[in-house]
């Protein structure tokens, strides 16, 4: 009787995820986000430039780059900065213009003993 529809799901976790953070001394990550994110992919990407399409496939793109950084840096605050470094790296895989993801991927990988590492990231950036 009820139908969920994948990028409503994926929308609306992520979003209340996000607005959760605003109020909390730790960082909320809840499994369905991490979930949700680990699983995402582009909307419809077999029609590249429908121009319907552009403006969802944008608006989900953003969020999704947004969640990633967001488990980023939580993920730094809760002393797991393997993990943040993933998350960091997804980001910049789909926004690889965003400074403040190239910051959390340094910090991560300084706070595994790669300072050398994080030193190429910077000089990358």
């Amino acid at each position: 009787d009820v139908m969920q529809v994948d990028v409503e799901r994926f929308e609306q976790i992520v979003r209340q995820t996000l607005r959760d953070a605003s109020t909390a001394d730790i960082p909320p990550l809840p499994a369905e986000f991490l979930a949700l994110l680990e699983n995402y992919t582009p909307l419809l990407p077999e029609i590249p430039y429908e121009d319907w399409l552009l403006e969802s496939r944008q608006r989900l793109a953003d969020l999704y780059i947004d969640g990633a950084l967001y488990a980023a840096n939580a993920l730094l605050i809760r002393s797991e900065p393997a993990q943040a470094e993933r998350w960091a790296r997804r980001a910049l895989e789909s926004a690889p213009w965003l400074e403040e993801a190239y910051a959390v991927l340094m910090r991560a990988l300084a706070r595994q003993g790669q300072r050398s590492a994080a030193l190429r990231i910077y000089e990358t950036a």
